[in-house]
């Protein structure tokens, strides 16, 4: 498997990929895994909205899946990694 999967398993390394993230920060210690938070702030209308994730699943080149415990909307998403011919498969 690639490094997308581990580019896409940790938020802040996602920033340059990402259009509506203006800023990302990894705000808790140590390695990715269950228990990481990350602060993601993005603008819309002029406006900068600041959210933290939580990583709530964590699998090396699987899925990782996290979910929102501060910020405007209660998200939660999740990512699942797949080696194929060329590359990584991203669902």
């Amino acid at each position: 498997m690639g490094p997308s999967a581990a580019t896409e398993a940790e938020p802040a390394s996602r920033l340059e990929w990402r259009r509506e993230w203006i800023e990302a920060e990894k705000t808790t210690d140590g390695p990715h895994g269950v228990g990481a938070r990350y602060r993601l702030t993005g603008a819309l209308l002029g406006r900068r909205i600041a959210t933290v994730y939580e990583t709530i699943a964590y699998e090396p080149n699987r899925q990782a899946a996290w979910k929102a415990v501060s910020g405007p909307l209660p998200l939660t998403f999740s990512r699942a990694f797949e080696g194929v011919e060329g590359g990584t498969r991203l669902t």
